[in-house]
């Protein structure tokens, strides 16, 4: 990691909050559909169009050709960032500061650690894949032009020496735009429905916790609704409130850790953090909100 003006290296087995795993995400989603599978679960695609909320169930419909609809007790809302269920259910998505990553794939050798790298435009990380690498570039939105992408990127890995020699001048197979800030949703339960992981509340990729806290969550969702009926009332809050609080948790984290890139560099990038920063201040605690 080169953050600071000195790079060093971590294990990543060592990190306080639990081992850091780069996850091949189609690959992870494909096992998880088969333990689901195994476990009896029937796997429905569609994409949902109508959500329901009734007294006694809910009911989601899905559009195109093939309608479907399908009628359950509770419906879990693990959408990602895109919270379709909760948003569709009136939640509402705050972005604290809109960042965007650049994401290219590399014809180049497997790598065998993650390099995270601070540059005067924004920051890197570079993980090995199956084909190459990959090298996402986090940088501030409206700075890239698609059609320049490559180009813009090629120029801003001069002042990223490691990420560059990681690639060197290897051919680039694709590139991808992702948002890359954080954001909180408004309401992330309510009667018949639960928001999970990235569909709740996600995290700048600087955190680097997504499956653990994943995890985290999920479980924490599971003994809720396992709970009996007359105690979910009294649990709502409090899932509410462990979403939030970890989220305003990893906001301050990240505002320190920008900062220490600001004293590096004090260029466009990280004065526009700084500025977004300064007008979006973070409330001491949930129960502000």
């Amino acid at each position: 990691m080169a953050w600071d003006d000195k790079p060093f290296l971590r294990s990543y087995m060592s990190e306080p909050r639990g081992p850091g795993l780069s996850v091949d995400r189609s690959s992870f989603d494909a096992c998880l559909r088969d333990a689901a599978r195994k476990e009896g679960v029937r796997i429905e695609t569609g994409v949902a169009r109508d959500v329901e909320v009734h007294p006694r169930h809910v009911r989601v419909h899905s559009g195109g050709e093939d309608r479907l609809e399908i009628r359950a007790s509770y419906v879990v809302d693990a959408t990602g960032r895109r919270a379709t269920i909760a948003r569709k259910l009136g939640a509402q998505r705050t972005q604290r500061i809109p960042l965007i990553a650049w994401i290219a794939e590399f014809e180049t050798a497997d790598l065998g650690a993650l390099v995270v790298e601070a540059s005067p435009d924004g920051w890197f990380y570079t993980m090995g894949t199956d084909g190459g690498a990959s090298v996402g570039w986090v940088t501030e939105p409206g700075r890239v032009h698609p059609r320049s992408a490559e180009r813009e990127l090629r120029a801003a890995l001069v002042n990223a020496p490691l990420t560059r020699e990681c690639v060197g001048d290897a051919s680039i197979v694709g590139m991808t735009k992702k948002m890359a800030g954080s954001g909180l949703l408004d309401r992330v339960i309510g009667d018949r429905w639960i928001a999970v992981g990235d569909a709740a509340a996600y995290t700048d990729p600087i955190w680097g916790q997504g499956v653990s806290r994943a995890l985290e969550v999920a479980e924490r969702a599971s003994e809720y609704l396992r709970a009996p009926a007359k105690a979910r009332k009294r649990l709502q809050p409090l899932y509410a409130s462990a979403i939030a609080e970890h989220w305003l948790e990893v906001e301050r984290g990240r505002d320190e850790f920008y900062a220490r890139g600001l004293n590096r560099f004090d260029t466009g990038f990280w004065r526009y953090y700084d500025q977004q920063a300064r007008a979006n201040p973070l409330q001491a605690s949930v129960h502000e909100r």
